[in-house]
């Protein structure tokens, strides 16, 4: 009996996401977090933990729970002042590679699932039993 690899590349493909996504966020917070408490000049306002500290912890757990439509919506929310971030010449420039870790994790999250949903014609529709067969023991 074969096993469909189209499940292993779809669990390939959504762990990879999953990381990737996991990474994004982690380096949105901490980036979030040393310009709000840390930077300058600069006041912690409860705005900004809002509008962005939330998203990256909605992005960290919609990327450990697999799941797509709230991480477009946290790139989304993120990308205008992410890339506003992104062409300062100091350490928030890494707001670029944020970003483009939420991209990817999107990608990968979708061409996951699109994999999953596919149905392979000679399994559809049958219940598939494994049977073991005592003659190759000897």
């Amino acid at each position: 009996m074969k096993f469909p690899s189209y499940r292993i590349q779809s669990n390939y493909y959504q762990k990879v996401g999953a990381l990737f996504g996991i990474c994004g966020s982690v380096i949105s917070i901490t980036l979030w977090v040393i310009l709000i408490f840390f930077a300058k000049g600069q006041h912690a306002s409860k705005l900004y933990i809002i509008t962005q500290i939330l998203p990256g912890i909605v992005g960290l757990v919609s990327s450990v729970l697999k799941k797509v439509w709230p991480l477009i919506i946290v790139f989304l929310i993120l990308l205008p002042l992410g890339l506003y971030m992104a062409m300062n010449p100091s350490i928030f420039r890494y707001f670029g590679l944020a970003l483009a870790f939420y991209l990817f994790s999107i990608i990968l999250l979708l061409v996951g699932n699109r994999i999953r949903k596919k149905k392979l014609p000679e399994f559809e529709g049958q219940d598939i039993v494994i049977e073991q067969n005592n003659d190759d023991i000897y």
